[in-house]
């Protein structure tokens, strides 16, 4: 025969240990549920706070993409442009040498010498250096310049000097770079 387990609550109620001793209990399961549960929240927000972080990177990323894109953008207009401007007429020094003359006098100088260096290429380009020797009025030589890098041609000056020539005259060394595809 089985026994079964009688409580008589109105006993336990009457005993104030046991009572103190259950409330005990419940105020130590409370403790310990209080404190894993702000372990929770404190992993919680320690990954927050870490997605966080991943967010701003990735957005910062992001940022660096856009304006890497709009840079891009301008790179290749900007390519285009150069493209544009070197021409396929390839660089026959004595095209050269006939242009630059007539060149300079149509700025009121004279070109005394003309000096040609080594043709270079690089990838589809082609460069050709020279040194143009020039006499005329200060400003008219600046104008020569000016107008050298501003041809529909492209044209690099790598260098002027100027020396005193006769009268009121200079003499411009300048070093001009003509490119070609």
């Amino acid at each position: 025969m089985k026994k079964g387990i009688n409580i008589d609550f109105k006993k336990l109620s009457s005993d104030p240990r046991l009572l103190v001793v259950i409330i005990a209990i419940a105020c130590a399961a409370l403790i310990a549920l209080c404190v894993y549960t702000a372990n929770q929240t404190k992993a919680t927000e320690k990954q927050i706070s870490d997605q966080v972080a991943v967010f701003k990177d990735n957005k910062t990323a992001i940022e660096n993409l856009l304006s890497l894109k709009a840079r891009s953008e301008q790179y290749v207009k900007q390519n285009e442009e150069y493209e544009s401007l070197i021409t396929s007429d390839g660089l026959n020094q004595q095209d050269f040498m006939v242009f630059f003359d007539n060149f300079c006098k149509a700025y009121d100088c004279r070109m005394t010498l003309i000096e040609f260096g080594e043709q270079g290429v690089v990838g589809e380009v082609q460069s050709l250096s020279f040194t143009l020797t020039v006499e005329g009025e200060f400003e008219n030589l600046m104008a020569i310049c000016d107008g050298i890098v501003t041809q529909d041609r492209f044209y690099r000056i790598d260098g002027v000097t100027f020396a005193p020539g006769t009268g009121d005259n200079k003499v411009a060394t300048i070093s001009v770079v003509a490119f070609s595809k």
